[in-house]
């Protein structure tokens, strides 16, 4: 008789829309819930074992970039978090002014420490489905020059601004290399490209700007043999179709700030939804009977037959402990 499947196999039967038999369950675990939770958010991940990057059953450290003051970024920015456990934001970008350009270099794509936790991860869950983070390019952007600054430059397109398009797009470019190194199912991208109701800048300046840097970027990653994940934030309906365009397997959004009927109805069948479930309201403030509705909803219109739909919500400390159990068994 033939073996169950490892969760490797169940998340690229998703992925490929190849009738996994389930629905595949990933978690993203802010540092505060672990602060808030602590060994009882170990145990329950030990019960309800996660498909893509489980974590070690020990509550980790607290990370220098999500402790309470100032941190300077690998970048040269530097961030203000006003609390343990959440990240901050940037309150000196690197490059706020254009004259610091000169000379500036990205910082090494690689580091020891890289090359511990996927070595690790590897070793302790050899079936589990694994991405690694290559990181962001419009978030970056922000981060060098401040978000108010970087809307105008995206006006004006100096020569200054096409020039720290360059730098993160060679950086991101030779992550990606050195990430197909290793072991892993996925490569992971990361930019939040909405607002509660609409996409931050036009489609069209998107479109012109962004979209050609994420095809060359997710066409690398393609070529590896790997699967192109992505994260994005808000209202972003406009561009769904483009991120499918360009080769995104796996796409997090908030589906509920564009509506699960709505989403599914354009998109069902046509990419993977990695969740989510509304973590603004339903995640940190409902019972765990919303939740079990929420999830319903979210199969109803998100999966289709073969597959399509990965189980994924972030939780923090503000989300009970009834609630993350909720969210982990009803999948």
């Amino acid at each position: 008789m033939k073996g169950a499947m490892t969760s490797r196999e169940v998340v690229a039967k998703t992925l490929r829309f190849e009738t996994p038999g389930r629905i595949p369950r990933s978690l993203w675990i802010l540092p505060s819930a672990y602060l808030a939770h602590g060994r009882q958010l170990v145990e329950l991940l030990e019960r309800y074992p996660l498909d893509i990057n489980p974590r070690p059953p020990v509550v980790p450290e607290l990370p220098p970039s999500y402790r309470a003051g100032t941190y300077r970024d690998e970048w040269g920015s530097v961030w203000l978090n006003l609390q343990d456990g959440i990240a901050g934001e940037v309150k000196e970008p690197a490059l706020s002014d254009w004259s610091a350009l000169s000379g500036f270099k990205a910082p090494p794509v690689w580091t020891a420490d890289d090359t511990s936790f996927v070595t690790e991860r590897h070793r302790r869950a050899p079936d589990a489905f694994t991405h690694i983070v290559a990181g962001s390019f419009f978030e970056r952007m922000q981060y060098l020059r401040g978000t108010e600054q970087l809307y105008m430059d995206l006006m004006d397109q100096s020569r200054e601004l096409l020039r720290l398009r360059d730098i993160i797009m060679d950086y991101l470019q030779r992550r990606v290399e050195k990430c197909l190194e290793y072991p892993c199912d996925a490569i992971h991208f990361a930019d939040d490209w909405g607002s509660q109701l609409s996409l931050l800048i036009s489609p069209k300046l998107w479109r012109e700007f962004f979209k050609p840097c994420y095809a060359r970027l997710f066409e690398q990653v393609r070529r590896g043999g790997k699967f192109v994940f992505m994260h994005s934030d808000g209202f972003i309906m406009d561009i769904i179709d483009d991120l499918v365009e360009v080769g995104v397997n796996a796409l997090n959004c908030q589906v509920w700030a564009m509506g699960p009927d709505k989403v599914g109805a354009r998109f069902r069948g046509k990419i993977t939804f990695w969740g989510e479930l509304n973590r603004q309201t339903t995640v940190p403030r409902g019972t765990p009977e919303d939740i079990r509705a929420a999830i319903r909803v979210m199969k109803e219109n998100l999966a289709a037959p073969s597959g399509g739909l990965i189980a994924q919500s972030e939780i923090d400390n503000l989300t009970p402990l009834a609630n993350i159990e909720a969210i982990l068994r009803q999948w």
